[in-house]
């Protein structure tokens, strides 16, 4: 990656051209504004006629003030005045199309007409933004081009690579904050051990300094890793191609025989059921699909928690296509179903890691010719993938949990793949997959944002390229079409599955017979807010009642949730010790907490078996008890060899993903779409659960998201390593 020139970026962006810019921003801006808010609140004009009006007369202002002022073009060709009007189309779908959405999510328990104003100034600011570069780089710079086609050719090579290097300060700027996060969580996993305990009733976290009876087997584990990769990928250099082909598949097919044989086990040994919210929902999807009535208790908690409504749906679908007899088959279908994501999920996560690699080997051979294969497919590394226990013993949690991962994850593979391969179809077979993700888990929108700004950096990085291509006269229409296509088009139809889920819970709760429940708010989004910033039995940010409140009463009381958020803001403020140590526990809490919080799910049920003793949580421990060898790895109150287990994985995971992107930024290498994506959606589901109620569980995907990044970094130091040995024996001789 080429050297950033800040300086060159602040001065493109404080030119007397931007200057100018924004000051005719400001008067076409609020020009439009007065139009759009005098309809909207004064005539009550709807509020997509409001805003189109905006964008209209706004745009019309807009174009004679740019042409002539800004950029003081004199071309008056019916070209330019087409180019302008889709600048300005596709600036206003892409505004619009985010702006609605992502703010009725982020502000859903505002009224209606509070929401349109919000989202009428985001969409405002965004078109802004939007409008600015289509017009400098797509519209007014034609005739620039034609008038300076004499400049140096240094010139124009420069001016070609301000996209790039916009999209290069974003992508180290998301892998500095990366690294940051990344050291800091290393720092928790190291300094204590954390410890999901489940009691009667309730699970707490059990806050303890670093035990180095866990501590040291956890480190000889990363060695020993580290070594059987190095040992593994010398192996396979040796080999040919057909043969290390052949290996991988032979490898990773006994890795999920293995776990398909080892999951089979697992739900027929346990004796977890679905309890609390999954439980609830289940149960419900079951009579949705018999067409039985559900009870008017259960229509309110739908009505409360609305995003439920999609997993029913599709928990009900499952069920027909299964066409179950009776709720305890329903309930073997979801465990094995579940087995299938949690196995799919690691195979999608092993492709992703794959085609980083063939990206990799394919820069290396394009810069040095004939080498190939450097970095080897190492797919013993993948183990570390397959030998997850606390996520093999969470198959039980019938949720949107495991679906959802597999969704999301298969949808991020399919648009690196689309993206390098230049296929529409699975760009579009990328957003069904992202729609599902969401029906069966809103968080997945996580996801989809991180996939969003990945587009959007690379449409950046190429902007000169895509805009030189549309009007090269050489290249096809058919070819230009589809640039306009893969540019313009895919990020605003990604806003489709932002609109689905809605739609579906809108219309069920339309059909509901009583009356009363079409009165009822829904639990709003500052209410979990709330609960994240206040301290819990639990742990700092977890679960602490705050919702019952909401729950209880039909309409939200939006003032006490906001005195409680500005009382937090404010002791915060007061005491910055409590506030840095409050943060750092509930993170600690959730990326240091390997487990994932899967003893709690599995001891609910477990308590409630007559054959579990008050000690056993799980069934998998009481048949290690009756093996005298391995009984010593059972300690009455949870396992070490369960925490060791998932302590390896940890510290491996989050090590090799630091050094792998650590070593990018140091040696200035270009961080590719997959690195920037993978990055985007831990650092994602990090700041959203900094603010949102804590839960282990809930961070499984965003961690599952370092894993190609930690094999990456794995596999490049392993080669090092046998570089190295290389070197030196050629020393010796």
């Amino acid at each position: 990656m080429k050297n950033i020139d800040i300086k060159g970026i602040i001065k493109n962006f404080t030119d007397v051209t931007f200057l100018k810019f924004l000051i005719v921003g400001v008067i076409n801006t609020l020009f439009g504004t007065a139009i759009m808010f005098i309809s909207y609140n004064a005539f009550n004009v709807s509020y997509n006629i409001s805003v189109f009006m905006n964008y209209f007369f706004g745009s019309i202002l807009s174009y004679f003030l740019n042409k002539y002022f800004t950029f003081k073009n004199k071309e008056n060709s019916l070209k330019q005045k087409l180019l302008f009007a889709v600048n300005v189309v596709i600036c206003m779908l892409i505004a619009y199309g985010l702006a609605k959405p992502s703010v009725r999510f982020a502000l859903s328990s505002m009224s209606e007409k509070m929401q349109g104003n919000i989202s009428m100034l985001v969409g405002t600011g965004l078109f802004t933004i939007l409008n600015y570069i289509g017009q400098k780089w797509f519209v007014f710079n034609i005739k620039d081009k034609v008038k300076n086609e004499i400049k140096d050719k240094s010139e124009k090579e420069e001016v070609k690579d301000k996209g790039k290097v916009i999209s290069n300060f974003l992508k180290v700027g998301i892998s500095v904050i990366f690294s940051f996060v990344i050291l800091l969580t290393i720092i928790q996993n190291v300094v204590m051990h954390l410890q999901i305990k489940a009691g009667q009733s309730f699970e707490t976290t059990s806050f303890e300094k670093q035990h180095l009876s866990l501590f040291l087997p956890s480190i000889i584990g990363v060695i020993v890793v580290i070594i059987l990769s190095t040992l593994f990928i010398a192996i396979q250099k040796k080999l040919t191609p057909k043969k290390r082909k052949i290996l991988n598949i032979v490898l990773i097919s006994g890795l999920i025989i293995v776990n398909i044989i080892t999951s089979i086990w697992w739900l027929k040994t346990t004796y977890a059921t679905p309890s609390e919210d999954p439980g609830k929902v289940l149960q419900n999807s079951y009579l949705f699909y018999k067409g039985e009535e559900i009870s008017f208790n259960d229509y309110r908690y739908f009505a409360k928690y609305p995003q439920q409504i999609t997993l029913m749906f599709y928990q009900a679908l499952v069920m027909k296509i299964a066409n179950v007899s009776n709720f305890e088959q329903a309930t073997k279908v979801f465990y094995h179903l579940n087995t299938i994501y949690y196995i799919a999920t690691f195979i999608v996560l092993y492709f992703i890691f794959k085609h980083m690699l063939d990206m990799k080997n394919r820069s290396i051979k394009k810069k040095y010719g004939n080498e190939e294969n450097k970095y080897s497919n190492s797919t013993i590394i993948t183990g570390l993938l397959f030998l997850n226990l606390p996520l093999l013993l969470l198959t039980v949690v019938i949720y949107g949990d495991i679906p959802g991962m597999f969704f999301s994850f298969l949808s991020a593979y399919l648009i690196l793949k689309g993206l390098d391969k230049k296929k529409l179809s699975l760009l579009l077979l990328a957003i069904i997959t992202m729609t599902l993700a969401i029906i069966v888990r809103k968080n997945s929108l996580i996801f989809l944002l991180a996939i969003c700004i990945m587009y959007g950096i690379e449409i950046i990085s190429n902007l000169k390229n895509i805009c030189s291509k549309l009007k090269d006269n050489l290249i096809s229409k058919k070819e230009k079409i589809k640039e306009v296509l893969f540019v313009l088009m895919i990020l605003p139809v990604f806003i489709l599955p932002i609109f689905i889920p809605s739609i579906i819970s809108k219309s069920y709760l339309k059909t509901v017979k009583y009356e009363k429940i079409h009165n009822v708010e829904a639990v709003p989004v500052k209410t979990f807010l709330t609960m994240g910033m206040s301290e819990s039995y639990k742990a700092p940010g977890w679960f602490n009642a705050y919702n019952f409140k909401a729950y209880d009463d039909d309409k939200i009381d939006n003032e006490y949730y906001n005195t409680a958020i500005k009382e937090r803001i404010k002791y915060f403020k007061e005491h910055p010790k409590y506030f840095l140590g409050f943060y750092f526990f509930k993170t600690a809490s959730l990326w240091a907490e390997p487990t994932y919080n899967a003893v709690y799910y599995i001891n609910l049920a477990e308590k409630e078996s007559l054959e579990a003793d008050k000690d056993a949580w799980t069934a998998y421990f009481k048949l290690l008890r009756n093996n005298p060898v391995s009984s010593s790895l059972y300690d009455g109150e949870y396992s070490n060899y369960l925490s060791i287990n998932s302590k390896i994985i940890q510290y491996t995971v989050l090590l090799f993903a630091f050094i792998y992107i650590v070593d990018k930024i140091r040696k200035k290498k270009e961080l590719s779409k997959t690195d920037t994506v993978l990055m985007l959606i831990f650092l994602g589901g990090y700041a959203f659960h900094i603010l949102w109620e804590g839960k282990a569980r809930y961070i499984i995907g965003y961690h599952l998201a370092l894993f190609p990044l930690a094999f990456m970094g794995l596999t490049i130091f392993s080669n090092k390593i046998i570089e190295k040995i290389i070197s030196k024996k050629k020393q010796k001789i």
